[in-house]
Parts: structure tokens; C-alpha cells; sequence
């Protein structure tokens, strides 16, 4: 019934009904279920030769690429054995062909469709270049494009050439682009030259400024495309103005800024927001307000990333209160804050202590559907603790492990609070319970708990916590063997303090003048004179010079 329709006298009629059928069918094969449905669609075409075919033909091998690069080369394959002679592929067939080739990797196949186009008089080699980079395969991209093509005929252009450039960039070789850039401006056609674009300066910038310490030779090759007589785009003048602000040379940024608005490329969103953190950076507090206030009269929108900058300048500096009004005026022009913009004032209260103004908007975050992250209970359990509210810490802390965040560094936080009121047990408790969930402590919570146990006279369990601190690889500095050998001595436990000292030398922490003057005090303290003089010998002995502290314990 169908190969009659299809021999009625509308074959433009019966065409779309074939390309309708093949497109469903095709998206089956897609699955990788019913591909022969789409090669009996396709065949149906075939049988049609007549000028409006190939048309149609390359249509059925583009909807069958969208869906499935292996289907279109298959369908290419049988358009070349049953109606070449009568329908040709045209260089539309064989650019579909290359991109599909490419797009699953048989990359010999693409470089054998391009050939077949060179013999056909065309010319598309862009896709394969392209798969080559995609593959991190520039080196080989190179070899085609510049040796293998010109020996068919095919002289690169500046497509090609950006491509490569970009393929060169993107494998951290912006040196190698560098040099081809240097290339294509040797604009001789017996060379395969290319004057650069735009676009391949752009590539090879930003390049170079990722890099990174590539600034000075980006800002050349900036210079370089002026005397070139190119016009740089809103994207070279980012590029550049970013790297200086990242720098913190304001000076020439701003220099480029001026030259940008000279030629007419309008500063946006991107270029304000790289000169206010810029400035914020430099200490330039006046310049970043004078940007913002600048981009909102020209019209340009800050956002979110825009207010957090400045915030978080003013909070660093004591400057809340100014702050807070950037913060208003965000939520004014409909600017929903985030988590970092909440955190960024509730750090600005909570280092000046405004404890308040602090709650209230943690408040106002939790209305606005903004639950506290890790950052913001490290804040407030921190601040708490700081201002000696160690109950009202503790009940953050449990409503952060209700909420599922695992409290990594603020159980150092909590620990430390804990030590400072003298509830060493509870802190302990804490201690016990980071190990139960796997998470390791550090130095800083091992000293904490140990100098917090000595202060409530707890000496077995302080010399124990130290024992294991050693056992788990994390050694401590002399700073922290001294702080213990004081204690230890101004409770008289001498001879425990003299294993501790011993004990520096097995783990490797050179004891100096105040290690030893400390167990010398010690010793006479409580009248072992014997023992302080044999220690003085030691100390003579260890390369360690006495000093006026020492010989008055002698």
C-alpha cells in the first residue's frame, strides 16, 4: 500500500511524509531498538532520484545524526552504494558524514570523508579538526590542518586556525599558541597563512591569563591587536581588566577601562564586578563604591556576586553598618539573597560583636527559606562561645546535627568552650564522639583537650591524650611540650614532666632554652638541686646556650 502512495504524481507531498515517518523512526533508533525501521524509511528515498532527492537525502542523514551519529553513517553507506550513480552526495552529505564520524570517534573515516570532498572540489575539515581538540588531540589536529590538508589541497583558514588555537589552550600550551598566532599573521598564501581575528587574540589571552603569571605577555598581545588594527571586543577588555584586577594593578585597569569606553565597547556586569573586587582587594574602598554606584547610574544591573563583594570589604573592616545597608538596598531591587550574602553580614555582626542585630537576621534568613550551613553555625556557635554564652552554643550545635550537617571544625569550637568554662568531661564526651563518626581530630583539638584536662589537674588523662596524639601521626611543636611541662612542674609532678621531656626527643621536637629552664625550675622548686645541675650539663651537651633565666634557677 506505501510504495503506491509513493509513486504518486506530489512527490514533493510524498517526500515529507517520508521525512516524517523516518524522524519517528528515528527516534526509536535512538534506543538502539528499531534502527532498520529508519534504514527502510531511508530507503524509500533512495528509490526516488529525482532532483529534488538529495535534498531530502541529506535532511533524513541530519535528523538521524541528531539522534544518532552511528544510524546517519550507516545510512550514508548504503545512500553511496545504491544511489550514487543517480544521487551524488553533495558537500552538505559529506559535512554531516565528517561530523558524525568525528562525534564518535572514527576519526579515520572523517579524514577519509574529507579526502573524498577534496576530490569533489569542497572543503569542510572544521569538524574533524574540532573532534581532535574535543579529544585532547591537538597535536594530531595540528598535523592534519597544517601538513596533511595543504597535500589536498586545502589551505587552512582562520576557523581552522582558532580552532587549534583553542584546542592548544585548553591542554595548558598557550606558549605553542602563542607561537601559532605568530603564524597566521605571516599573511602569505604560500605559507597557509591567515590573519588572526578577534576571536583567535581572544583564545590565545585568555590562554595565557589561565595560566597564570602570563599577565605581562597577555597585555602585549593586547597592545599588539590595536597596532594590528583590530578592535577588541567586551570580551578581550574583561579578559585584560580581570587579570589586572586579580593582580591588584588598578592603575592600568583603569587605563583600559577608559580605552575601552573610548572605543565603544560598553563596560558590563562582568567588567564592574572584576574592578570592584579588584579595588575591594587593593584596599580602595572608595573606588569600589564609586564602581558600583557608577554601573547602577549607567544602567548596568549588579548582582548577587556584585553586593556580596562589597559587603564582604565593609564587614572585613568594621564597617557593618554601611554593610548592612548594601544589603538593604539589595532586597530592595529585587535581588533575593543568598547563603554567602547572609554569611558574609552575619560574620560582620558577630566580629563586632553585635549580637542582636546578629539573631535578627539569622531570622530573617530562616523566614526567607534560607536554612544555616556549616559556615553560618561555625559563626554563630563561635560567636556565642566567644562572648561566653556556651549554653546557648551547645543548643546550636545540637539543632545543627538534627538538621544532618556533620559538625567537622565546629566540634573544635565546641571542645575549646567547653575547656574554657572547665566542663573538660563534656568536652571529652565531644572528643568521643568525633571519633565514633569517623572524623579525625587535629593538633588544635588535641591541644585543646590536653591543656583544658591539665588545667583540672586531670595528669593521666592529659599524658594519655598525648600518647595517642603521637600514635596518630600528628606531632606536636615545642610550644606545646613546654605549655605542658609547666603545668606538670607548678604542680610538682616533676619526674612525669621529665618523661614528657624525655619523650620530645623519641618523637623528634628539639627542646629549647625554655624547655630546659622549665624542668630546671622545676627541679629546684622542690629541691632537687642534683637534678637541675645534671640537666644544665645536658643542656651545654644538646647545643642549647643558657641564659640569664637559667643560671638563676641554679
Amino acid at each position: 500500500m506505501s510504495r503506491r502512495v509513493l509513486s504518486a504524481p506530489d512527490g514533493a507531498k510524498v517526500s515529507r511524509f517520508n521525512l516524517m515517518k523516518l524522524q519517528g523512526r528515528q527516534e526509536a533508533a535512538a534506543a538502539g531498538t528499531e534502527s532498520h525501521h529508519a534504514h527502510h524509511a531511508f530507503d524509500e528515498l533512495l528509490h526516488r532520484p529525482t532532483t529534488s532527492s538529495i535534498v531530502d537525502l541529506n535532511r533524513a542523514l541530519s535528523d538521524a545524526a541528531r539522534h544518532s551519529p552511528a544510524v546517519a553513517i550507516s545510512l550514508f553507506r548504503r545512500m553511496v552504494m545504491v544511489a550514487r550513480p543517480k544521487v551524488p552526495p553533495n558537500l552538505i552529505t559529506y559535512s554531516v558524514v565528517i561530523d558524525c564520524c568525528s562525534r564518535v570517534g572514527h576519526l579515520d573515516l572523517a579524514f577519509a570523508a574529507l579526502g573524498r570532498v577534496r576530490m569533489d572540489g569542497g572543503s569542510n575539515h572544521l569538524p574533524l579538526l574540532k573532534a581532535l581538540c574535543d579529544k585532547k588531540r591537538t597535536s594530531e589536529a595540528m598535523d592534519i590542518a597544517l601538513r596533511r590538508m595543504p597535500v589536498l589541497g586545502c589551505t587552512p583558514n582562520v576557523f581552522s586556525y582558532t580552532i587549534l588555537l583553542k584546542g592548544l589552550c585548553d591542554e595548558n600550551r598557550s606558549q605553542q599558541a602563542l607561537h601559532l598566532l605568530h603564524t597566521m599573521m605571516v599573511a602569505d598564501d604560500t605559507r597557509g597563512g591567515y590573519p588572526p581575528d578577534v576571536v583567535s587574540y581572544n583564545t590565545v589571552i585568555n590562554g595565557l591569563l589561565r595560566e597564570g603569571r602570563q599577565l605581562d605577555t597577555a597585555y602585549h598581545l593586547f597592545d599588539q591587536m590595536l597596532d594590528q588594527g583590530l578592535s577588541p571586543d567586551v570580551v578581550t577588555y574583561n579578559s585584560i581588566i580581570s587579570a589586572l584586577s586579580k593582580a591588584r594593578a588598578m592603575d592600568k585597569a583603569a587605563v583600559v577601562l577608559a580605552r575601552m569606553v573610548k572605543n565603544g565597547a560598553m563596560p558590563n556586569r562582568i567588567t564592574h564586578n572584576s574592578l570592584l573586587h579588584g579595588y575591594c582587594s587593593s584596599g580602595k574602598p572608595n573606588d569600589a563604591i564609586g564602581v558600583f554606584k557608577r554601573m547602577c547610574r549607567d544602567g548596568v544591573e549588579p548582582d548577587v556576586f556584585t553586593y556580596n563583594t562589597l559587603m564582604g570589604y565593609l564587614c572585613k573592616n568594621g564597617r557593618s553598618m554601611e554593610a548592612r545597608k548594601i544589603f538593604d538596598s539589595m532586597v530592595k531591587r529585587g535581588h533575593k539573597p543568598n547563603s554567602a550574602t547572609y554569611g558574609t553580614l552575619l560574620h560582620g555582626y558577630a566580629t563586632e560583636g553585635s549580637l542582636v542585630e546578629m539573631h535578627h537576621l539569622l531570622d530573617m534568613m530562616v523566614r526567607n527559606g534560607i536554612q544555616p550551613d556549616h559556615y553560618i553555625f561555625n559563626i554563630l556557635i563561635g560567636t556565642y562561645t566567644k562572648h561566653g554564652k556556651v549554653d546557648d552554643a551547645m543548643l546550636l550545635f545540637s539543632k545543627m546535627r538534627r538538621q544532618g550537617l556533620n559538625p567537622d571544625v565546629t566540634y573544635r569550637i565546641v571542645m575549646d568552650a567547653l575547656c574554657m568554662v572547665g566542663k573538660v568531661d563534656d568536652a571529652m564526651a565531644q572528643f568521643g564522639r568525633l571519633i565514633s563518626e569517623g572524623l579525625t581530630p587535629d593538633a588544635v583539638v588535641f591541644r585543646t583537650l590536653i591543656h583544658g584536662l591539665c588545667a583540672r589537674d586531670k595528669w593521666d588523662k592529659a599524658e594519655e591524650l598525648a600518647v595517642e596524639m603521637i600514635g596518630r601521626g600528628i606531632c606536636p611543636n615545642n610550644i606545646f611540650f613546654n605549655t605542658l611541662l609547666n603545668h606538670l612542674c607548678k604542680e610538682g609532678m616533676v619526674a612525669r614532666a621529665k618523661n614528657i621531656f624525655d619523650l620530645m626527643v623519641r618523637v623528634d621536637v628539639q627542646r629549647d632554652v625554655i624547655t630546659y629552664n622549665t624542668l630546671i625550675d622545676g627541679y629546684c622548686l622542690h629541691g632537687k638541686v642534683d637534678e637541675a645541675a645534671k640537666l644544665l650539663e645536658g643542656m651545654v651537651l644538646d647545643g642549647v646556650k643558657p641564659n640569664e633565666v637559667t643560671y638563676y634557677h641554679d
